[in-house]
């Protein structure tokens, strides 16, 4: 197997110039061409074997048998990536909240007009999914429960993986 070394390329967000590595399968184009990449090359970089993606044959060359290994290689197992922090305010954190159960309390309504047959919510346990689904449940049913009639409504509660869906 011949080493390349990377001259611009991408691996999950980390940029990869300079990183050698030993030619595991040669370039190969992707099918629908991605942002700013026609293609990847499959390299062996210490004991991971990586897809790096490049803007084809001219985003790796090929380096003598005897290249050392650079930090950049050992980087690639202990690097993480950074995430952006975006700060947001009190006030924009509780009307994204706002917006959001504004839409659960539309779509329930939806549900009970018979305009939406069904939904499935899925949030974290405790933040007010059951609750106000059975608000606009209850208030909609109100005439029913007066006139001694069966609901019309139910909630289901329970849990699946998602092989089990």
């Amino acid at each position: 197997m011949s080493q390349v070394q990377i001259v611009e390329g991408n691996y999950r967000g980390q940029q990869m110039a300079g990183v050698v590595g030993q030619l595991v399968k040669p370039y190969k184009r992707f099918a629908k061409p991605m942002t700013g990449y026609a293609g990847f090359v499959t390299i062996k970089v210490g004991a991971d074997v990586v897809r790096v993606k490049v803007q084809g044959t001219k985003g790796y060359k090929t380096v003598s048998g005897d290249v050392a290994m650079t930090q950049n290689i050992m980087a690639l197992q202990t690097t993480e990536i950074e995430e952006p922090v975006v700060e947001e305010t009190d006030e924009q954190v509780i009307e994204r909240l706002r917006e959001r159960f504004e839409i659960l309390n539309e779509m329930s309504q939806a549900s009970v007009d018979g305009v939406v047959r069904g939904m499935v919510v899925t949030e974290p346990p405790g933040v007010g999914k059951t609750f106000g689904v059975e608000k606009v449940l209850e208030k909609a049913s109100m005439f029913d429960k007066l006139a001694g009639r069966p609901e019309k409504y139910g909630v289901e509660k329970g849990a699946a993986s998602a092989i089990g869906l």
